[in-house]
């Protein structure tokens, strides 16, 4: 919270918002003072996220189901994760996934604190967020997964790669 008052942001996205934990807290703090974007895949916790919003009458939380990614393709929900393949698996929902870029310039989101939890899908979201990252980000707060998530998730990218991209 101490950083989104050193940095002055006017916008936070909770990219990969599960329940929306992180929405929900900087927006009872900063009350209608700051815009937060509840960013999240599963359309079931969308929905858990909507009601929370309601619960508690925040008026500048946006959720917006959606796949991010580095690319726009077809993708499918699982649970808390998104995989590439459907492979027999029954009650999957099917999107399809568009960057962080592309998702912000169509929402005129100009996203100046960025908490990411993706899974393993780190890698994607960020090399699909390239111009957002050059032109707008102030603070990044991201969980880097362990190398099996990411060679599963983000098509093989290492930490390393990650790290060097975010430099």
């Amino acid at each position: 919270v101490e950083s989104i008052n050193i940095v002055k942001a006017k916008s936070f996205l909770d990219i990969g918002a599960f329940m929306g934990y992180y929405a929900c807290f900087v927006a009872s703090n900063f009350k209608d003072e700051i815009d937060v974007y509840a960013i999240e895949s599963n359309p079931r916790y969308v929905d858990y996220i909507g009601k929370s919003i309601g619960i508690n009458n925040f008026k500048r939380v946006n959720v917006l189901n959606e796949i991010l990614s580095d690319k726009e393709e077809l993708l499918y929900v699982k649970n808390e994760t998104v995989i590439s393949r459907a492979d027999n698996e029954k009650n999957l929902v099917k999107l399809k996934s568009t960057t962080l870029d592309k998702l912000c310039e169509m929402k005129k989101i100009i996203p100046e604190i960025m908490k990411i939890d993706v899974h393993g899908a780190e890698g994607k979201v960020l090399f699909g967020s390239n111009e957002i990252l050059k032109k707008y980000a102030k603070v990044i707060l991201l969980e880097l997964h362990t190398s099996n998530y990411l060679k599963k998730f983000s098509d093989g990218l290492s930490k390393k790669k990650i790290i060097f991209f975010l430099i």
